[in-house]
């Protein structure tokens, strides 16, 4: 017995014995190496395994190697197999009282082993250990106490394999206990690292944006910042699943513990909307933002200007971005959240829909930015160029036709409907809705702040109230409709005659704009016609 306490010291020492990281970097680096030849007597850089994966293979290697040995040796002398005479008496008398101090050997090789591997991943879980004990198991340097996420999943299936191996020897409870909590405890800290490092990545995928929109005939204009997004989370989930989530024999499940599982659906709802200011950033910098954010507007210097041509100006970025939240929220996330089911996290309908209600929240940002972005140009100048030329209601001559000012915002909404078209067809009502009522409301506003018309004027005013009315009609609004009608109530009556000529000039109109007004006609709605 006193050779087995010989060789259960020799664990311990050898398990406190820091690990030689260069003595093993041949036989434990992962990465390939870069060389560089520009020196004969340095071979380049290297990347090479990090310090603490390292302490975790030597320790783990260690435990796996030479715990079960020195327990069946244990067990072989108590059982008085050890040594046995050919007549098959026992060599010498079982000294039965040293089984409390075998267990107890084995007790303090697993406590080391523990508090070790705690003291290097998770520091803050032996804060209740006395300070002078706490010196054993070491203190890593600040700069140490993380890996990045690539190596995480190595160390912690080096510890799982190291403590499966363990648990099925003949255990104390406690022992056991012990060690699976250690196990436990990784597995929840890997897969907390992993999602945080993957809501960074996330947040940080407005610096891959290359404005470069594929048009799908079933999603509508959207660049590959969703798809990017998509991949980041389904390469978490797949990575967490294979080493986090399925449990090896005699493991508890990861969510059976209630914080687990509260913490896990908080973190995956976090990555789900961590793509949300991403977007936002992209459109809605602050002053410290990526240049690539900058408006084309905005004043450029020569070192500027040519890193910023590929960037679209920022009405087009709204509707680009405008498109990836709407894919996003109403195709990527419910994908997303299917996919966590199926791999069995839990709680993520709430996830799904707090993560759509922020995607909404966002999008009637971004839809807001870009009406005001479209609308203000077209009806800031509508006054101005009503009354170009000292234009009259009171004093002006015969109409002859619809001015030039109304067709200058038919031109203006002309090329909204285009720019939303070419990058998402699905926004056109959408978009053109709400420009014809910021139109329709000027239109309204003008007509009724006019003090007087004269019978041409009259003429006139009716003759643009129902070029506009026609010409918008798919995308009238109650509103706009509305305001329209108000518009035309203000106006003095008119005769039968009047009314004929009216129709003329307005049929003359759709003649004459026959093409440009091609892109306010839909398959679903009648054509226009003069009522």
């Amino acid at each position: 017995m006193a050779s087995q306490q010989t060789d259960a010291e020799g664990i311990t020492k050898v398990i406190a014995t820091p690990v030689k990281a260069e003595a093993k970097i041949g036989r434990k680096t992962r990465d390939p190496s870069f060389t560089s030849t520009g020196s004969s007597d340095q071979t380049g850089w290297k990347f090479r395994t990090p310090q603490k994966v390292l302490f975790v293979e030597e320790l783990t290697d260690l435990m796996t190697d030479h715990i079960p040995d020195f327990c069946k040796l244990g067990h072989s002398y108590f059982s008085g197999s050890l040594l046995m005479k050919e007549s098959g008496e026992k060599a010498f008398k079982i000294d039965t009282a040293k089984h409390i101090q075998f267990k107890q050997m084995i007790m303090d090789v697993i406590v080391l082993f523990v508090n070790l591997l705690r003291a290097a991943f998770l520091p803050e879980t032996l804060e209740n250990i006395p300070l002078q004990n706490k010196e054993v198991y070491g203190k890593w340097p600040a700069t140490k106490q993380d890996i990045s996420g690539a190596w995480l999943p190595h160390c912690v299936r080096y510890v799982r394999g190291c403590v499966s191996s363990i648990s099925v020897l003949d255990l104390l409870g406690e022992a056991r206990e012990i060690i699976q909590e250690l196990a436990i405890d990784m597995r929840t800290y890997c897969m907390f690292t992993l999602l945080k490092h993957a809501i960074t990545d996330v947040q940080n995928l407005h610096t891959k944006e290359m404005w470069v929109v594929e048009v799908d005939d079933v999603f509508g204009g959207t660049t590959q910042l969703p798809a990017l997004f998509e991949n980041i989370v389904n390469e978490t989930v797949q990575h967490l699943h294979e080493v986090v989530v399925q449990k090896k024999t005699g493991e508890p499940e990861i969510f059976s513990q209630r914080p687990v599982q509260k913490e896990a659906t908080l973190l995956f709802g976090q990555l789900l909307e961590a793509f949300a200011p991403c977007l936002e950033h992209l459109v809605l910098p602050d002053q410290h933002s990526h240049t690539s954010c900058k408006d084309k507007s905005m004043p450029s210097t020569p070192d500027t200007e040519h890193a910023d041509d590929s960037i679209p100006s920022l009405d087009k970025r709204l509707m680009i971005t405008l498109s990836n939240c709407k894919h996003t929220s109403e195709q990527v996330i419910p994908y997303l959240v299917e996919n966590l089911n199926r791999h069995g996290y839990v709680e993520m309908n709430k996830a799904l829909q707090s993560a759509q209600e922020n995607y909404q929240t966002l999008d009637a940002k971004f839809f807001e930015a870009y009406i005001e972005e479209k609308s203000n140009p077209i009806v800031g100048a509508l006054e101005q160029n009503m009354y170009r030329g000292k234009f009259d209601w009171k004093t002006c001559k015969k109409p002859i036709g619809v001015r030039n000012y109304l067709k200058e915002v038919i031109m203006g909404m002309i090329e909204v409907h285009a720019e939303v078209f070419s990058i998402s067809p699905a926004f056109v009502p959408r978009v053109m809705s709400m420009i014809v009522e910021a139109v329709a409301e000027e239109m309204s506003r003008l007509i009724q702040c006019a003090t007087a018309f004269s019978t041409h004027g009259m003429l006139q005013a009716r003759l643009e109230l129902r070029a506009l009315q026609d010409t918008v009609v798919v995308y009238m609004t109650q509103h706009a409709k509305r305001c329209l009608e108000e518009a035309q109530t203000s106006l003095p009556g008119f005769s039968g005659s009047e009314k004929k000529e009216l129709e003329e000039l307005l049929n003359i109109f759709k003649s004459q704009m026959k093409f440009q007004l091609m892109c306010f006609r839909s398959h679903t709605m009648p054509r226009l016609s003069v009522s």
